[in-house]
């Protein structure tokens, strides 16, 4: 591994055990509550999570597209709930993009994480290595918002 991305890497290897510690115990008839008209569901934090990983792992050469497309980018509203995946089905997709990452990011030569990435990330580097850093961040961000939802739902906390 390129000694720029060790504590990065430790980074996504802490969010994927948590990812999975914060999903446990929801009910799939909680997956699409909000906790106000303004906030996000369960399912749409989970797998906006999985879809920005996908996005990372392609930075960083990985070919597989996530399987919903871009359903759970920013800005897009609200759909009816049965065109979303199931919770099951995002773990599932989550797993396996993250084995992917891990590899390619154990694999990734000064070359790659030069290159220009497909998008900048605000106050990093302008770089893959810059993008996938900004991410590790993203990823922690929601998924201390899914530790928040934990709590609307009555469910115990997942980091503690």
């Amino acid at each position: 591994m390129h000694q720029t991305m060790t504590a990065v890497a430790d980074q996504y290897k802490l969010n994927t055990m948590l990812f999975d510690k914060v999903l446990d115990g929801f009910q799939d008839s909680e997956q699409f509550t909000r906790p106000n008209d303004k906030g996000n569901s369960v399912n749409w934090v989970a797998g906006h999570l999985t879809s920005a990983r996908f996005s990372v792992a392609n930075m960083l050469g990985v070919e597989d597209q996530c399987p919903w497309g871009k359903l759970y980018e920013g800005g897009n509203g609200l759909m009816e709930q049965s065109k979303y995946p199931s919770l099951t089905e995002i773990k599932s997709a989550f797993k396996d993009i993250s084995a992917k990452l891990e590899a390619k990011l154990a694999g990734a030569s000064e070359d790659v994480l030069t290159k220009e990435p497909p998008w900048k990330a605000p106050g990093m580097e302008p770089s893959v290595r810059g993008s996938v850093a900004f991410m590790s961040f993203h990823e922690s961000y929601h998924l201390g918002q899914l530790g928040y939802l934990r709590k609307f739902h009555d469910l115990e906390g997942a980091f503690g």
